[in-house]
């Protein structure tokens, strides 16, 4: 069942726009820090983490309209 929920989340991130899926992709399948991630794709750490925020926002708005948050 954890490995199910993995493959969903990883799938549901890479449904999205190509800016945000790739900063959460290193941050959270990769593991990257917000520094590695910045020097990767060529942007300042502060972009790097803003990206991060827009995308973990959206990640959030696609789960719970997948269901997933409901009690």
């Amino acid at each position: 069942e954890k490995a199910e929920g993995y493959r969903r989340l990883v799938a549901l991130i890479r449904s999205m726009p190509e800016k945000y899926r790739r900063v959460l992709e290193l941050r959270f399948v990769c593991e990257y820090s917000t520094k590695e991630i910045a020097r990767e794709l060529g942007i300042s750490p502060a972009a790097a983490e803003k990206r991060i925020q827009r995308g973990r926002t959206m990640l959030i708005e696609k789960l719970r309209e997948e269901g997933y948050g409901d009690d």
